[in-house]
């Protein structure tokens, strides 16, 4: 798997990308907290066909802010908008699937360690988190170590 620091895009305001996506359109500016912990995390540019992920990779929470990411067998797809890592994230749980880019791709990264924090400091995209989260957990029998 390729290190993805040799892909950051340090000239990407990362509050106007997060924004572009549904999950953080709604970002409270009043919410400091929220923003300092997105902060916490980094865009990068990645070129395409190039493996982000690998089995066994410690969880983080992967936002897609333009381009598109699929699972090695192509049977999972993830488009601008979408994300992945959070049944990882909160269940301290490492990816299991190797991930890799299909398109030229603007990729937001938040270390699982940080995951279970933004949910207690960002009520809108905890809401969002579990709304989507939830239907997945109860079909894959999973239980979470943090509270959601």
């Amino acid at each position: 798997m390729a290190s993805l620091e040799s892909f950051r895009a340090p000239t990407r305001p990362l509050t106007d990308q997060l924004r572009r996506v549904p999950l953080f359109a709604a970002l409270p500016t009043d919410r400091r907290g929220c923003l300092e912990l997105l902060r916490e995390g980094a865009l990068f540019e990645v070129p395409a066909g190039v493996e982000i992920v690998a089995p066994g990779d410690a969880a983080a929470l992967l936002v897609v802010t333009e381009g598109a990411l699929a699972d090695d067998g192509g049977t999972r797809v993830w488009s601008a908008g979408s994300y992945l890592g959070v049944a990882e994230a909160l269940g301290g749980l490492p990816f299991t699937d190797a991930v890799r880019t299909v398109a030229p791709t603007l990729l937001y990264r938040l270390d699982g360690a940080l995951v279970a924090e933004l949910m207690t400091r960002c009520p809108a995209i905890a809401a969002s988190l579990r709304a989507d989260f939830a239907p997945a957990a109860r079909r894959a029998d999973f239980t979470p170590t943090a509270s959601i």
